[in-house]
């Protein structure tokens, strides 16, 4: 009796295998991503928020215009809130230092350059670093930025012209995307200021849109949670993205057509199922309070 041919049998085997697998090792990927980034976040917020209530402010003072990058002016006198403004934002934090451009005017800065730029960042800055991402953009800019949508930022003093906004996005049953803005760093505006009823602490919350290089995004199922939805990812068009209030500075619009920032809104756009889709995504908002500890 012959035996019968199996030359085939370990190949379609793996074919069957090698999916399953496929999909372990890039949601563990993902996975070590996304709390590599939620535990760098966290840390930068508790910095962020000790280093503002060590810093030495009038007990009434205003929170929302120490980061307005208007305010930044080093001839400010003392006492004046642009002094205060300009000290927090020359040790703490400043938004023009989201993006650094590795090529200013196509010539590369070298190794050393670069290590000087981030040296002379504002400690949270510095701490974003290991956040952010590189980018070659389509105008063929050669970025260092941390992951949001890219703006153009008036500021004389950025190095790149460009800053980051984050998107916050809400989907309808259809997948029509409309976007609301935030800040990468956020304050509590109402309880910085101390009253005879209360305040005095220093509020932070840091933002990171964590989107997937190897994982697509789906419309929850119409029918119920758990039912299938494999056929149906979320379409990548920027076209119709409804942006009803706009992100205060116009959009840079120079992002790559392709990558999991990609995109006018850095939103992401993948190639899979055929079609452009966007990638999985989760807007992680991580949150720090001190008490102010040192008043002028």
């Amino acid at each position: 009796m012959r035996r019968a041919r199996r030359s085939g049998q370990s190949l379609v085997e793996f074919a069957l295998v090698a999916l399953v697998l496929y999909l372990l090792l890039a949601a563990t990927i993902e996975l070590g991503r996304a709390t590599f980034g939620a535990q760098a976040l966290q840390d930068v917020a508790r910095v962020a928020a000790r280093e503002l209530a060590l810093e030495p402010l009038p007990a009434e003072q205003g929170v929302e215009e120490l980061f307005d990058p208007d305010n930044y002016d080093e001839t400010a006198a003392p006492g004046d809130v642009k002094e205060a403004a300009t000290r927090v934002q020359r040790r703490i934090y400043a938004r023009r230092w989201l993006v650094v451009d590795l090529a200013p005017g196509g010539v590369p800065l070298a190794r050393e350059d670069v290590e000087t730029i981030f040296a002379d960042m504002p400690l949270v800055n510095r701490m974003l670093r290991p956040l952010m991402i590189y980018e070659r953009t389509e105008d063929g800019r050669s970025l260092l930025r941390y992951p949001g949508a890219l703006l153009l930022d008036p500021d004389p003093l950025s190095q790149s012209g460009l800053t980051v906004a984050i998107p916050e996005v809400a989907r309808d049953p259809d997948g029509v995307e409309t976007v609301a803005w935030r800040e990468v760093l956020e304050l509590g505006a109402a309880d910085f200021a101390l009253t005879t009823t209360g305040g005095g602490l220093a509020v932070v919350s840091m933002n990171y849109p964590f989107q997937a290089a190897a994982m697509v995004g789906y419309r929850s199922s119409p029918d119920e949670p758990f039912e299938p939805n494999m056929g149906a990812p979320l379409p990548a068009d920027d076209a119709s993205v409804v942006d009803p209030d706009g992100p205060g500075l116009p959009l840079a619009a120079v992002s790559r057509p392709v990558g999991p920032y990609a995109g006018t809104y850095g939103l992401g756009v993948q190639l899979a199922y055929a079609r452009q889709v966007r990638p999985f995504r989760r807007l992680i908002t991580l949150q720090a309070a001190f008490r102010r500890e040192v008043f002028q």
